[in-house]
C-alpha cells in the first residue's frame, strides 16, 4: 500500500495536490493547539525505514553526552515495533502522533526529509539536514528525465528551512546550495557523522565476518548499486536487475564472497541470476553499512554516493555502469564518472570480472587515495561538531 501511495503522489498531480493542501491544512490547524517542548529531538533516517546513518551517529553521541542528560529523544519509523532503542521513544511516521511530535520538537535531525511533502514548520525548531551522501547522480531540480509531481518535488525545498546542511567538501556544498536554495551560512563542511567511524576504523573484522557467516579465508566484494527510479513493476515495487549472473562470479572469483546491497528504495531483487547462491549474501536490510564497507576488500557500485564513503578506507573501487547511456538520459550525472571514478566506466560483466581477477591491489589503492584527496575533507570529527552546534544553539532556550 505504501508503494502505491508513493507512486500516485509522484505521478498524479491531482492526488498529490489533494494530499498537499488538505494535509498541510490539517497539520497547521493541529499546530495551533500544540505547545513547543524544549529539550526534545526528533530523528528520521531514510523516511522512517531505518535506525541508521548520520542521525543515528548524532543520537548516540547526544545520548551519552552529559550536556543532554535531561533531553527527550524520539525516533520515527514506518514500523516502530521492529526497533528497540535504549534512551529514545518511538513514533509511527505519518501518524497524527508523528506530526504532533514534529511540531513541538526543539530539534529535527534527518538525512532525507521530515515534513512528509507538506507545508508546516516546527515551533522554534533547530533543523539539521545531514543528507545521506555526496551526489554523483543529479538530484532535485537538476534531474534530467525524472517525472515528479509538483508536490513530490517539494521535498527538495523543505531544506531551505534547515539551519545547517552538512557537506563533505566544496563539491557537494555547491550542489546543495543550488538544489536546496540555501546560503553559505547554512552549510557546514564537516564530513558526514556516519563516516566518523570509518576514519578511526576500530572495527573487529573477524567478528563482523562471524555475524555475516563469511568464512575467514574468503575475500569479500561489496556490490552496492543505486536505485533506478524508472524501474517499477505492476505492483508499484522498485526493482533492479543488473546485467550479471552470479554463477559467473562464483566460477571466476571463487575466492570471494559477494555482499549484495540494494538501495533502500529497491523492493525486488529476486530476478537477479544467482542471487541465492551460497557465496552471495543479501545484505540489503543490514543497517550498519559501515561494517559492510570495512569487512569488504573492494567495492563495486555505479552512480552511488557510496564511492565517497568507501574512499575513506583507501581500498579498490570499480564503477560497473552497465546501463550508462540509459541512466544519464533519465537521471543525469554531476561527475564524468569515466574520468573521475577510479578505473572509469566498466560496461560488461566480463570486463568487470577480468579486472577484479587481475587487479593490482597497491595500484588500485593509489587511485582511490587520489579520489579521496580530491573529494573528501572530513577528519572523523563531524558528529562532535554537529552536536556542539546543537548545544550552542539551544542552551539558552
Amino acid at each position: 500500500m505504501r508503494n502505491k501511495i508513493k507512486y500516485y503522489l509522484q505521478n498524479s498531480e491531482f492526488i498529490s495536490l489533494l494530499y498537499y493542501y488538505i494535509g498541510s491544512l490539517v497539520v497547521n490547524i493541529i499546530s495551533l493547539f500544540v505547545k513547543p517542548k524544549e529539550k526534545t529531538v526528533l530523528f528520521v533516517s531514510f523516511g522512517g525505514r531505518q535506525y541508521s546513518d548520520s542521525p543515528k551517529a548524532i543520537f548516540e553521541w547526544m545520548r551519552n553526552d552529559p550536556r543532554f542528560k535531561d533531553w527527550e529523544f524520539t525516533w520515527a519509523f514506518i514500523k516502530p515495533n521492529n526497533y528497540q532503542i535504549d534512551g529514545a521513544k518511538k513514533v509511527k511516521i505519518d501518524s497524527l502522533s508523528y506530526f504532533i511530535t514534529a511540531i513541538k520538537s526543539r530539534v529535527w535531525v534527518t538525512n532525507s526529509g521530515i515534513k512528509r511533502y507538506l507545508n508546516f514548520h516546527g515551533k522554534n525548531t533547530l533543523f539539521i539536514n545531514t543528507w545521506h551522501g555526496t551526489p554523483i547522480k543529479k538530484i532535485g531540480i537538476d534531474e534530467v528525465g525524472v517525472h515528479k509531481s509538483k508536490v513530490f518535488a517539494r521535498k527538495w525545498f523543505e531544506f531551505k528551512d534547515a539551519n545547517i546542511t552538512l557537506a563533505e567538501s566544496k563539491y557537494d556544498a555547491e550542489i546543495f546550495k543550488r538544489i536546496f536554495d540555501i546560503d553559505d551560512n547554512q552549510i557546514m563542511i564537516t564530513g558526514l557523522p556516519r563516516n566518523d567511524e570509518l576514519y578511526h576504523n576500530k572495527y573487529d573484522i573477524d567478528n563482523i565476518k562471524k555475524k555475516l557467516n563469511i568464512p575467514k579465508d574468503k575475500k569479500v566484494i561489496l556490490y552496492a548499486p543505486t536505485v533506478r527510479g524508472n524501474n517499477v513493476d505492476e505492483d508499484f515495487r522498485n526493482f533492479i536487475n543488473p546485467s550479471i549472473d552470479f554463477n559467473n562470479w562464483k566460477r571466476i572469483l571463487g575466492e570471494y564472497v559477494i555482499l549484495f546491497r540494494a538501495h533502500y528504495f529497491v523492493d525486488k531483487i529476486d530476478e537477479i541470476k544467482g542471487i541465492n547462491l551460497d557465496n552471495v549474501i543479501n545484505v540489503t536490510s543490514y543497517e550498519n553499512l559501515n561494517e559492510l564497507m570495512v569487512v569488504s576488500d573492494l567495492l563495486i557500485s555505479d552512480y552511488s554516493s557510496i564511492f565517497f564513503d568507501y574512499a575513506i578506507l583507501e581500498k579498490p573501487m570499480f564503477c560497473f555502469a552497465y546501463d550508462y547511456d540509459e541512466y544519464i538520459k533519465y537521471q543525469g550525472l554531476y561527475l564524468d564518472i569515466n574520468k573521475e571514478i577510479p578505473n572509469g566506466i566498466i560496461r560488461t560483466e566480463k570486463e568487470l570480472l577480468y579486472m577484479i581477477k587481475n587487479l593490482d591491489y597497491s595500484e588500485q589503492v593509489k587511485k582511490t587515495i587520489q579520489f579521496k584527496k580530491k573529494y573528501l575533507s572530513g577528519n572523523g570529527k563531524a558528529t562532535q561538531q554537529v552536536v556542539d552546534y546543537i548545544f550552542n544553539n539551544t542552551k539558552n532556550s
